[in-house]
């Protein structure tokens, strides 16, 4: 009987250590966490500020004739390229061609009044009444001659007309938000500036003939390069904001004047320091990679700027800290590095 019971429990104490076993072989294996993973290195950080605006023309003038008139005739078209002296406009000649009619005998008298005025023939006074008309309509022909032949002061594109053909044009009839344009205007787009307003706290980092970083929302993908052409030293009472010009090389007409633009001006400078792809770091915290193993590390943080992090305390360049997959890592879990930034 009691051989019975030894080998009946000697049968359960086999089946529980099996059972166990078995328990044993179904428990899964604790789990790896996949991350992203980059080094620690020494580089050159720099804070950069943003400010936008719209390119402009760096020249442009406004051409009229000094007197109301109709245009005759256009020899050029919006758009087109234009040079120096050429005639872009031809007005109406009827007041040109009575001012000369008027002009001719005038001038026909003048010449005998002078000859008659240095034989003694006739007083000074009468000689002068006569020369001031002579004068007078000999500015009106030269003026009246210069409104009919409106040309180009430089070379340059022609960017606004303000009427057609055969219509009448007068400098009081074209406003446009809240300036008057010429008849016709004349710009020169292969430099463009753009102003912006800079607050007094970056000021102070801008000076003249700082390269400038540009970026245009029409043109992806392109970075253009400016300059800065000037500061103006006197700031805005209300705003606190300084005035800067940033001017940009144009080849091929590549940019438009009006196309909206971003401006990146560095305002500080940090050589070979520390620094982690900004999203490693936590508040504060981080996670080393050591032994396949994630441990979480205070650190203390500098800069951050332009996606990098600063790390003044608690990290040698070097180590390896895990860059995604770190914001529900709990200390000390072992992971996988499935890719490397650079």
């Amino acid at each position: 009987m009691s051989s019975v019971r030894l080998l009946v429990t000697a049968g359960c104490i086999l089946l529980s250590a099996c059972q166990f076993s078995a328990r044993e072989e179904a428990r899964p294996s604790r789990l790896h966490m996949q991350v992203t993973a980059a080094r620690a290195q020494k580089r050159t950080l720099r804070k950069v500020k943003r400010f936008s605006g719209v390119l402009a023309a760096q020249t442009k003038t406004d051409l009229a004739p000094a007197t109301a008139g109709r245009v005759r005739k256009f020899t050029c078209e919006i758009g087109q390229h234009v040079r120096n002296g050429q005639v872009l406009a031809v007005m109406d000649d009827a007041q040109l061609v009575g001012a000369i009619a008027r002009f001719q005998p005038l001038k026909a008298q003048y010449s005998r009044v002078r000859s008659l005025l240095d034989k003694n023939s006739i007083t000074r006074t009468e000689f002068e009444r006569v020369e001031a008309e002579y004068i007078a309509a000999k500015r009106m022909v030269e003026q009246l001659q210069e409104n009919t032949a409106i040309k180009a002061p430089f070379d340059g594109v022609v960017t606004h007309r303000a009427v057609e053909e055969g219509e009448l044009y007068s400098p009081q009839m074209i406003v446009s938000a809240g300036r008057s344009f010429g008849l016709l205007q004349v710009a020169q787009l292969e430099r463009l500036i753009l102003d912006i307003d800079v607050d007094d706290k970056s000021v102070v980092h801008v000076k003249k003939g700082q390269a400038v970083d540009l970026y245009v929302d029409v043109v992806a993908d392109t970075v253009f390069a400016g300059k800065i052409l000037r500061v103006n030293p006197l700031g805005n009472e209300l705003s606190h904001t300084f005035g800067v010009r940033i001017i940009i090389d144009n080849p091929g007409l590549r940019l438009k004047a009006g196309y909206f633009a971003e401006a990146h001006i560095i305002t500080g400078e940090k050589d070979e320091v520390i620094a982690v792809p900004e999203q490693a770091v936590l508040e504060n915290k981080l996670f080393v990679i050591r032994g396949g193993k994630a441990l979480r590390r205070n650190v203390a943080v500098g800069w951050a700027t332009q996606g990098w992090a600063e790390i003044i305390d608690g990290l040698c360049a070097g180590d390896t800290v895990v860059v995604s997959g770190n914001k529900a890592l709990p200390d000390s879990s072992e992971v996988t590095v499935v890719s490397t930034l650079p």
